[in-house]
């Protein structure tokens, strides 16, 4: 007879089913295979539009920001993106440098610089739309308002509580060194 003994990867009662965790492997094995899809067809959009995934990144961050804040900077994309804001900043370079970003000095703060697509900027991204359009529509086909608010509230949640996750591996590591 072959019995194998694996320990949990998990002791939240909520996410065990009768003390096992395979309904939590394969949730993390779901999110593992989303993350890859997206970064995929992230890939994909950002070669049809003749530019690498961190630049179509910070491009949709800074069209979907021009609709909600009037002031937009290095900061406000780094937040949005959930990355650093050296990343954003040599990004941007990169972008303005091709004639896809504008940067001015803020009016307010000397030091600070506002950010905005060109005009060419948002030619393109208009053209594109469409096509962005139709292949959002067939990925997420099907998916209820309840389910997107339930898997909105759900990755938010995994963002929020990353750093103190990591901390904890950090910690493992430090115990072992």
């Amino acid at each position: 007879m072959n019995s194998k003994t694996t320990e949990t990867t998990v002791s939240l009662p909520n996410l065990l089913v009768d003390g096992s965790d395979a309904e939590f492997r394969e949730l993390i094995a779901l999110l593992y295979a989303t993350s890859g899809r997206l970064q995929a067809m992230r890939r994909e959009l950002a070669k049809a539009l003749s530019v690498s995934i961190a630049e179509f990144s910070v491009l949709t961050a800074l069209m979907y920001l021009e609709r909600h804040e009037t002031r937009i900077r290095v900061r406000t994309v780094a937040d949005h993106l959930r990355v650093s804001g050296a990343q954003v900043t040599a990004i941007v370079r990169k972008l303005e440098s091709n004639g896809w970003i504008d940067k001015k000095t803020d009016p307010d703060d000397s030091r600070a610089v506002s950010l905005s697509l060109t005009n060419g900027a948002r030619k393109k991204l208009a053209a594109f739309a469409p096509f962005l359009r139709a292949v959002n529509d067939r990925w997420f086909d099907g998916m209820t308002r309840r389910e997107f608010e339930a898997v909105g509230k759900f990755l938010q949640r995994i963002v929020r509580q990353y750093d103190g996750a990591n901390a904890k591996v950090l910690d493992l590591q430090h115990d072992r060194d």
